[in-house]
């Protein structure tokens, strides 16, 4: 939703002594307090009062832990009331220290992010994420990129800006995808908005923001070329959405994933392809020959074994392609096959030409995949987007459904 239309520090704050740390308390409209020697700031971001409305936050300066309390009701239809939240980042010019960002979104390996969070009783509201992107690494007002919003648990009637565009698995969990380009909601004439709604609520999260901004992306929503600002945590409040403590938050933003130029016989790798963003999986972790090689979301900054590749040569520039799952088991197009459409499993290696591969690179990283015994590439069907879908050969096309980024984890 709408929201951030300022900020300024509580001038006037009530300093109440608890145990060895301090809580600072402001009501103002706009205030915020400054948490962790400036590591986090914490706003109460009250943007939309209804006629004698309060909203207060009271901030452990220690920790960062705090308590939003209030009294304000407002139209389910309409904005919230506020979205009183921390953060790190810059947010209308407001920035923490050493928070790692701006970061250009093709430089993100890793965005980790801690979340928890004591929610009201029942109303209408939600827990989210907020989190920004500007097309320029420095920006004042408004950001004029994406704004993505992670929803891990709401209460009522109350939905995202924007249509419902579909379902995704991420983190190991299923989201609602709602979308609004760019002037679509009433008031994003300058960004726009991908929401992701959790379909079993969760109060506590540890999981890596990345995949969303890719699934992001893959919507064409999101810009490679655009910078993470600042990623916020907080609460939307529509009506009895009072009390509500955060009891923990951080993000570590991670850069270095940028695919090495020569492949590493000694390494293991993601293959990422560069049309869906997904990483190239061995299905249900198998560890039996006639396991499927397939598409899924990448497992983020602890990748699964089912997910790490090693690129052993064979000769002549051909390689074979070992999961970590179990070493011995190899990229093999299916019963040896040439033709195309061919699905790709993995079977113990033997040396045969079916299960050698050429890699060439592309530039910027990016590599195709020959098979030795049929001269045909690695490609996702149909340049799909979808998890699950078997890889197969098919003829050299050039396009990016045959294109795979090599990422060191």
């Amino acid at each position: 939703m709408t929201k951030h239309a300022g900020l300024k520090l509580a001038a006037l704050a009530l300093l109440v002594g608890q145990g060895s740390a301090f809580a600072t308390q402001t009501c103002e409209q706009f205030g915020s307090v400054s948490a962790v020697n400036g590591t986090f700031l914490v706003q109460n971001n009250f943007y939309n009062p209804a006629p004698g409305g309060t909203q207060c936050i009271d901030v452990d300066v220690g920790t960062g832990v705090f308590t939003v309390t209030g009294n304000n009701s407002v139209p389910t239809n309409a904005a919230p009331g506020g979205y009183p939240s921390i953060y790190k980042g810059c947010h209308w010019g407001g920035c923490t220290k050493d928070s790692g960002m701006p970061q250009k979104m093709s430089d993100l390996s890793s965005v980790q992010s801690q979340f928890n969070v004591t929610p009201a009783g029942p109303g209408q509201w939600n827990i989210s994420y907020d989190v920004w992107f500007a097309q320029t690494p420095t920006i004042d007002g408004q950001p004029d990129g994406t704004e993505v919003m992670v929803w891990i648990n709401h209460s009522g009637v109350v939905s995202p800006a924007g249509q419902r565009a579909g379902d995704a698995t991420i983190n190991g969990m299923d989201w609602e995808v709602w979308t609004a380009p760019k002037g679509t909601a009433g008031f994003n004439d300058k960004w726009h908005i991908v929401s992701y709604v959790a379909k079993s609520p969760r109060n506590v999260v540890d999981f890596d923001l990345l995949p969303f901004f890719k699934d992001s992306h893959n919507r064409g929503l999101l810009e490679d070329q655009w910078y993470l600002i600042d990623v916020e945590a907080g609460t939307e409040a529509w009506q009895n959405g009072y009390p509500v403590k955060v009891n923990q938050f951080d993000v570590t933003v991670k850069t270095g994933g940028t695919p090495p130029d020569k492949i590493d016989p000694k390494k293991w790798y993601e293959v990422v392809n560069s049309n869906s963003g997904k990483c190239v999986d061995d299905a249900e972790f198998g560890n039996k020959n006639g396991a499927k090689v397939q598409q899924w979301d990448c497992n983020g900054t602890a990748p699964a074994k089912n997910q790490l590749w090693k690129f052993k040569p064979t000769g002549g520039g051909y390689y074979k392609v070992l999961v970590q799952q179990l070493k011995t088991l190899a990229w093999s197009t299916t019963n040896q096959g040439t033709a195309n459409g061919t699905p790709i499993q993995l079977w113990t290696y033997g040396g045969t030409n079916h299960q050698q591969w050429k890699a060439e690179s592309l530039g910027g990283g990016a590599w195709k995949f020959i098979g030795k015994g049929s001269g045909k590439c690695l490609d996702v069907p149909a340049a799909s987007k979808d998890n699950g879908v078997q890889l197969q050969i098919y003829d050299c096309n050039g396009t990016a459904a045959q294109s795979f980024k090599l990422i060191e984890p």
